[in-house]
Order: C-alpha cells, then sequence, then structure tokens
C-alpha cells in the first residue's frame, strides 16, 4: 500500500528539463515518488525522493502554473510531465491532479509530453483526443507478465 503524503509545493512548478534530448522543453512534477515502484527506476537517487512506499503530492500545482503562465511571454510551446513523477500512477489523487492540469495545458494551446507506465483513464484519453496540440506518448511495452512483475512489483499485471 502506498502512503499519499499532501504538500504545498513552494518553488517554481514549471522548471528546465534535466534531459539533454528536451533542454528546449520545460518538465512539470507533480509528485515527488512514484507508485509504481519499478526496481530500476532512476528516481530513487533524487534528494526529494521520499522513499519506497510513500508519494509526495504537491496539492498546489495548479494554482501555481495558472499564475506562472499568467504572462503570456512565459508560454512554451509545450510541457514535458517528468517520468521521475508519472502522470497516470494508480492513485486517485494522482489521476484527479494531473487531468486538471493536462486539461488547464491543452486549453491553452499548449502541448504536452509524457512517459507513462500506468493506465491511462477514458475521460483523460478523450481529452487527450480532443485538442489539436502536440501530444506524445512513449509506452515500454514488457512481453512478458513474469519480467513486469519483477520490474515492476506495484504494477497492475492485467
Amino acid at each position: 500500500m502506498v502512503k499519499v503524503v499532501r504538500t504545498i509545493r513552494r518553488s517554481s512548478v514549471i522548471t528546465p528539463s534535466r534531459l539533454a534530448c528536451l533542454a528546449n522543453v520545460p518538465a512539470i512534477n507533480l509528485t515527488s515518488g512514484c507508485a509504481h515502484g519499478c526496481v530500476y527506476c532512476y528516481a530513487r537517487g533524487y534528494s526529494v525522493y521520499p522513499g519506497g512506499g510513500e508519494v509526495v503530492i504537491y496539492e498546489n500545482v495548479l494554482e501555481k502554473l495558472e499564475i506562472e503562465l499568467s504572462c503570456e511571454r512565459n508560454k512554451p510551446r509545450s510541457i514535458y510531465f517528468s517520468p521521475s513523477s508519472d502522470l497516470f500512477q494508480p492513485l486517485p489523487e494522482v489521476l484527479e491532479l494531473g487531468y486538471s492540469v493536462l486539461e488547464f495545458l491543452l486549453s491553452k494551446g499548449i502541448g504536452v509530453a509524457f512517459l507513462t507506465k500506468g493506465h491511462i483513464p477514458d475521460k483523460t484519453m478523450k481529452l487527450l483526443f480532443n485538442h489539436a496540440a502536440p501530444l506524445y506518448r512513449i509506452v515500454k511495452n514488457l512481453q512478458s507478465n513474469g519480467i513486469k512483475g519483477q520490474l515492476n512489483p506495484c504494477m497492475d499485471l492485467d
């Protein structure tokens, strides 16, 4: 069972990407930590990683994002959701916040990019398909449920 801890984010929501291939695309983290529990996850090495079994959700992300994007010159063409805090973790709180943030960004014509190991809810799929903003989805598909179970112990194997 994953414990969800709610907190207020004090730093900027939109941050420069630390990935060289996305150097010109700002990033967003909705959480610190991830409920998937993948044994190979690099996020465990971050100083803000809350530890296994805990996900910290930044409950003021949408409000801060609205403020940060209120000035037109601050509007990026697209935003990348960091995979170190998967947008589609199997936690209702994360899914609800993720939907709200996606809805806001897409309504502003800002494209989104994300990597997920999670299931994308139908409601969110409809939202994504109803917007013309650029959209990218990368999914790592492991063929064997046995391997999935070893690498992603908290992942739904159905």
